[in-house]
């Protein structure tokens, strides 16, 4: 243990900028927790239920879109869509199915036309084997995750494979966990439980270079998988991306 806090220590000394203001979130990142929240205050959506969306920014002028897209499962059709707008202090949040009587859905009935929390969070409580009675036939060929992923025409090199030492992947891995708990506002014991999956090293040809943060977390209702980037020379955290389920 003391070993591993003297090479902990080492890192973050060696970037006195990334101890001091760490975590430092970029732009998208920031409007990204603006999202988040705003949906978690407007329809209950927790990080394990956000997991279950894929998510787009989109900058227009001013104003920024943040659109949480469905997966294939649960049915897109019964989740829906979520759309949040943030022009300067202002954050709108809105759902496909704000039309709908909240009545209908926020019983939890699983019958109901549109889903919403109460639906999600039973969808993730039931077992996998269980889930396959949620589940309608879908039709609709959604664009894979790329948000935890760095852009094509970087190669990785990947702690797990040995090519990174303890030492390297110290520093990053600090960040990528306080990143993780300050987006989503987690409890210091529930940052602490998070298992650190794998660190990689992604470099683009032009020595461009992004940190790739793989944190597992085993909780209820459901296995969270947070993926975070940072950006090597400034440390500033590019994305926060949350799977729920497994990866792979």
């Amino acid at each position: 243990m003391r070993r591993f806090l003297l090479i902990l220590l080492i890192a973050l000394l060696a970037l006195p900028a990334l101890a001091e203001d760490a975590p430092a979130f970029s732009q998208d990142a920031l409007l990204l927790q603006s999202a988040n929240r705003a949906l978690e205050a407007r329809y209950g959506l927790t990080p394990a239920l956000l997991g279950l969306f894929d998510v787009e920014i989109t900058h227009y002028g001013d104003v920024c879109a943040v659109r949480y897209l469905p997966r294939s499962r649960p049915h897109p059709r019964l989740t829906g869509e979520y759309l949040v707008l943030i022009a300067g202090e202002q954050v709108q949040a809105m759902w496909t199915h704000d039309s709908v009587d909240p009545a209908v859905w926020q019983g939890g009935a699983l019958t109901s036309p549109a889903w919403g929390a109460p639906q999600l969070l039973a969808y993730l409580t039931a077992g996998s084997f269980d889930r396959e009675y949620f589940d309608e036939p879908y039709y609709t060929a959604l664009p894979p995750d790329r948000a935890a992923f760095p852009e094509d025409g970087f190669r990785g090199i990947e702690y797990r494979t040995g090519d990174l030492t303890e030492q390297e992947i110290a520093a990053p891995a600090a960040i990528g966990r306080a990143a993780v708990q300050a987006m989503y506002g987690l409890p210091d014991a529930a940052a602490a439980e998070m298992h650190l999956v794998n660190v990689v090293k992604y470099i683009r040809d032009d020595g461009y270079a992004v940190w790739g943060v793989h944190f597992y977390h085993s909780t209820e209702p459901d296995e969270i998988n947070y993926v975070v980037r940072i950006d090597a020379e400034s440390c500033e955290i590019l994305t926060v991306t949350v799977i729920t389920g497994g990866i792979g």
